[in-house]
């Protein structure tokens, strides 16, 4: 889709391939911050003031959903381990304190921050090539700081 817009601005084949690479790897940065932000719970403002969740803690776990992190655990955390959480989330029935467990050590062992940390190393290494080829202008600053928000989104 991006794509489509550069091509329609006119934009050589160089800049169509850099927008359209930076923007994919946008989209990929979203996934990942989803993923990050769905074990550590997201929440807004209540009418109240106050906080209300908007979504429960580790509903990817709860659904037997493979996530960035749990991609990352494979080379964080022993073997025997990385099958044990496995074969406890893989159905979508784990109970609630093996969910909370299997979030305290993919934490403990780095794996949700090794996703936090690839987001944004995906958008930075993306927008390299394609900050070359556009003007400073508002927009290409609007465009960069999508960027940042879709790779450090918080719980709120």
């Amino acid at each position: 889709m991006a794509e489509m817009g550069a091509l329609i601005a006119g934009a050589d084949q160089e800049l169509i391939t850099a927008v359209g690479d930076y923007f994919e790897d946008v989209g990929l940065a979203y996934q990942i911050s989803d993923d990050v932000m769905d074990l550590r719970g997201v929440t807004a403002h209540g009418a109240s003031g106050g906080r209300v969740r908007t979504k429960h803690t580790a509903e990817d776990l709860h659904a037997g959903k493979v996530t960035m992190p749990l991609a990352h655990a494979v080379g964080r955390l022993p073997d025997p381990r990385v099958r044990e959480i496995w074969h406890a989330v893989r159905g979508g029935d784990a109970d609630r304190a093996t969910v909370a467990s299997t979030v305290a050590e993919l934490e403990a062992h780095g794996a949700v921050e090794a996703c936090v940390d690839e987001a944004r190393g995906l958008v930075d290494t993306a927008w390299k090539p394609l900050q070359d080829l556009v003007a400073p202008s508002w927009h290409s600053v609007r465009i960069r700081a999508l960027g940042h928000y879709c790779a450090q989104r918080e719980a709120e």
